[in-house]
C-alpha cells in the first residue's frame, strides 16, 4: 500500500505533462475504482485512462475508496466477479 502512491506519483504528477497515457497498466486490471471525490487524481481521468477497463466511481469517497467505503468496494468487486 505504499509503493503503490509512490509509483503512481512519479508517473502522474502533475497529470497534464507527464504523458499518463504512455504508460500502460502493469496488471492489466479489467477493473478499476476511483472515489469520485478523489481530490488527488480527478475522476475525470478515469474512463480516459482505464485502458479497456470497467470503471466504477464510488460514492462519497476520495483517494482511497477501499479504505474508506470498503463495503462499497467489496460489492462493486463481487458484482464484477459475479459473485
Amino acid at each position: 500500500m505504499i509503493w503503490s502512491p509512490v509509483r503512481t506519483g512519479k508517473i502522474v504528477w502533475p497529470i497534464p505533462n507527464k504523458g499518463l497515457k504512455k504508460h500502460p497498466p502493469d496488471g492489466g486490471a479489467d477493473l478499476d475504482h476511483l472515489g469520485n471525490a478523489d481530490q488527488v487524481i480527478a475522476p475525470d481521468y478515469a474512463h480516459e485512462f482505464a485502458h479497456g477497463a470497467r470503471v466504477e466511481l464510488i460514492g462519497r469517497a476520495g483517494h482511497l475508496p477501499h479504505i474508506e467505503r470498503p463495503n462499497q468496494v467489496s460489492r462493486v468487486v463481487r458484482d464484477f466477479i459475479g459473485g
